[in-house]
């Protein structure tokens, strides 16, 4: 599974540019998807290019006031999410 290619395109410009920080409750859960040894091993190396930020409620805060700004990538990423089976 992949992004559609312009959201991936945003998200490695993103990684480039070290704009892009994940919380660790997201780095735990991205690591607790991982279906096989070598799937989380693979994932664990992609998320070690992230910077991890705190986790506090002035961080929270902030990622929903930025929301309303981010309408292409909300429906790209809601798009791309695959249905619970």
């Amino acid at each position: 599974m992949s992004l559609p290619d312009d959201l991936a395109e945003l998200v490695q410009h993103a990684v480039r540019d070290d704009r892009l920080w994940i919380t660790p409750i997201v780095r735990m859960e991205g690591l607790y998807s991982a279906r096989t040894r070598a799937e989380h091993i693979a994932l664990e190396a992609e998320l070690d290019a992230l910077r991890i930020v705190r986790n506090d409620r002035a961080v929270a805060d902030g990622a929903m006031r930025a929301l309303p700004n981010w309408p292409r990538a909300a429906t790209a990423i809601t798009a791309f999410r695959s249905p619970t089976p």
